[in-house]
């Protein structure tokens, strides 16, 4: 019988298959959702690190020449398994009616909700140091690592030629309570937040006074007044209500099914300035994924759970082609899970100029 994963489980794996304890505490989290020591114990054999491993502890039975004058510089590690090129497609239902939309919606603000009443911190970053009973002497560190979320997007910002000082307006979408957002009102003129939340809402603003932080507006996503065009449904306000020039969220639109991240990417790009960015990351892929929307809304129970969706690269794509952007870069990404199960991207999107 499958065994259930603990996080220190996780951590006996590293350091039996591999020799090391786990990079962060955020590779732990990845490594739960094998769901089972059988399943996480095949992702390790297969790995290419373990492998590299035994090839080196087997070529230490052999007599080695002498060492040479200058060493070779030693390899990189490998990097775990990804997703296959070959990978199979999946059948991934996008496009809701207004209906659906509308109870899609509500189910993610009841989900979120309860989660930000019960368990807010553990909810944002799923580490057991954030579990309410431990959270005491860890919200500090909680708060802190907001910081590296905003350096990462400096730094692409950077790459693209781009100071902060050029896109004053920024929006950070899915602000939780406040983990990145005391960092994002430090480094741009204004910033405007929003979440699907009530109770994560009231915490953040809480948090981003007490930050001393007096350029943040925060709007609660609103009830979601979807309208039929066409194929298409356009979405309702999102929180979003005035023209930016950035657009930032991570590790926010992954717990929202296909059909509102659609609808939310739609507003973001309608939204975005000419010349402006948006800065978002979302898996595109993961192993046995699949959603139709009549099955999802008949199945969902009366608790609600942290639930991880996708998107398909080549409709978020279509979607910044159709909002008038240009896609910059598409950076890999583990936030959503083993790279052998998941494909997770940062993309990087320009509003075109008008008239480009």
């Amino acid at each position: 019988m499958d065994q259930d994963l603990t996080p220190e489980i996780v951590r006996l794996a590293y350091r039996l298959f591999v020799g090391r304890d786990p990079e962060s505490e955020q590779m732990v989290q990845h490594a739960l959702t094998y769901g089972s020591v059988e399943r996480l114990r095949a992702a390790f054999l297969r790995s290419p690190e373990f492998r590299g491993i035994c090839q080196s502890e087997l070529r230490l039975t052999v007599p080695s020449p002498p060492p040479a004058v200058t060493p070779p510089a030693p390899a990189p590690a490998p990097a775990m398994a990804r997703v296959p090129l070959d990978a199979p497609p999946l059948h991934v239902e996008w496009d809701a009616e207004p209906a659906a939309a509308a109870a899609l919606l509500a189910h993610v603000r009841e989900t979120w909700t309860r989660l930000g009443i019960e368990q807010p911190h553990w909810s944002v970053l799923s580490s057991e140091q954030f579990r309410p009973d431990r959270i005491a002497g860890n919200e500090a560190t909680f708060f802190a690592s907001g910081a590296n979320d905003v350096a990462q997007l400096v730094g692409i910002l950077r790459r693209q030629g781009i100071a902060p000082a050029a896109l004053p307006r920024a929006f950070e979408f899915g602000c939780g309570i406040g983990r990145v957002t005391s960092h994002l009102a430090a480094t741009f003129r204004e910033i405007t937040v929003c979440d699907v939340s009530a109770s994560h809402m009231a915490m953040a603003q809480e948090q981003v006074y007490e930050a001393g932080a007096r350029n943040v507006t925060f709007r609660l996503v609103d009830s979601g007044r979807f309208v039929d065009s066409g194929r298409l449904v356009d979405s309702g306000e999102f929180g979003m209500v005035a023209p930016f020039d950035l657009w930032f969220s991570r590790i926010v639109l992954q717990h929202n099914p296909p059909p509102i991240i659609a609808m939310i990417l739609r507003r973001a790009f309608a939204l975005l300035a000419p010349g402006g960015y948006a800065v978002f990351q979302l898996p595109t892929y993961a192993a046995g994924y699949g959603f139709r929307i009549a099955d999802y809304l008949a199945g969902l129970g009366a608790e609600g759970q942290i639930e991880m969706h996708i998107l398909p690269q080549q409709i978020v794509l279509q979607l910044a082609r159709d909002g008038g952007c240009e896609t910059m870069e598409v950076l890999a990404d583990s936030s959503a899970g083993p790279s052998s199960n998941w494909n997770s991207s940062v993309f990087v999107v320009r509003k075109r100029l008008a008239g480009s």
